[in-house]
């Protein structure tokens, strides 16, 4: 694993790991992809 990165595990329900696939393949991107996007915006690092 790369130095500068951590892995993290989060429990969601099953509506909302069906909503994030939705709106990541919408968009072109994997789900991973997508869940850093919405978090750094709302970070703005």
């Amino acid at each position: 694993m790369n130095s500068n990165r951590s892995q993290l595990t989060l429990r969601i329900t099953s509506s909302l790991d069906e909503k994030l696939s939705e709106l990541s393949q919408a968009m072109g991107v994997s789900k991973n992809a997508f869940i850093l996007m919405i978090l750094n915006k709302e970070v703005k690092q």
